[in-house]
């Protein structure tokens, strides 16, 4: 089984809350422990048992994105434009570099990697 359905209650000023969770396997990190993502924001258990399958289709297929707080301008700056300078030559490396600086990151650097759709590169192209 790929993921679980929970329920997670908690209290407040105003009485008891009841949360519904996905619990999401997503296989075993370098050694060897089982790691799982947690998806919650859902009211009925059947909301979250149609994300269930949803994600788990996502987890099989491949398509699947773990959350992550991580945006595309420190992805850019963390790591990745270290890599790829080393790779091209000085001249595209400035042209890259310009167009990231002037274009990209202004309008899509704030945005988290995990949500960058294809509806955000249509709109920095037009």
């Amino acid at each position: 089984m790929k993921g679980h359905v929970a329920k997670r209650r908690w209290r407040t000023k105003s009485g008891t809350k009841t949360g519904w969770y996905v619990v999401l396997d997503i296989g075993r990190d370098l050694d060897g422990k089982r790691r799982q993502k947690w998806h919650s924001g859902f009211a009925t258990r059947g909301e979250a048992e149609t994300a269930r399958a949803a994600l788990v289709a996502e987890l099989e297929v491949g398509t699947y994105i773990e959350p992550s707080p991580v945006t595309l301008d420190e992805w850019v700056t963390g790591g990745w434009w270290t890599l790829i300078k080393a790779r091209v030559k000085p001249s595209t490396a400035a042209a890259y570099g310009a167009n990231l600086r002037h274009h990209v990151l202004p309008s899509l650097g704030r945005i988290r990697l995990s949500s960058l759709r294809a509806e955000h590169l249509n709109r920095l192209y037009t």
